[in-house]
């Protein structure tokens, strides 16, 4: 028997799915939230969909990215996996009633499906946690 054909394929070597989504909502906020909240909303949304794409079997994250635009500011957070730590930047100057939020997210060896879900989910989730609604701008 060939030794060689019992070897873990390099990763590099594996053939991978790359899948997106992307789209964007309008939150509002039952109540004002404070830029620090949105802030924190911004880092936990962002680390609830890897997790979520993780648990359905993707490979890594090729990015995940967020704008939200507010009346008194914009803020802009991306990611290309954990190890990577998430970057957050720009500023709101005040409390927000609602924002427009762009999501757009990439990950390697994950099917549209799962990619589509994981983020969904994770706005959702958000949502309960933080008492927002969820409207989709098309």
């Amino acid at each position: 028997m060939d030794h060689e054909e019992d070897k873990e394929i390099p990763h590099e070597a594996e053939p991978l799915r790359i899948a997106g989504y992307g789209s964007t909502f309008k939150l509002q906020f039952r109540k004002p939230l404070s830029p620090k909240e949105i802030r924190s909303l911004t880092a936990e949304f962002i680390k609830t969909i890897e997790e979520r794409l993780m648990k359905r079997g993707a490979k890594g994250v090729g990015h995940i990215k967020l704008y939200i635009k507010g009346r008194s500011g914009y803020l802009h957070a991306d990611t290309l996996g954990s190890k990577y730590g998430i970057h957050i930047g720009g500023s709101l100057k005040e409390p927000e009633v609602s924002v427009l939020m762009t999501v757009n997210t990439i990950a390697l060896g994950a099917s549209k499906d799962h990619v589509f879900r994981a983020t969904r989910e994770s706005i959702e989730n958000a949502a309960s946690r933080y008492d927002f609604l969820i409207e989709e701008v098309i």
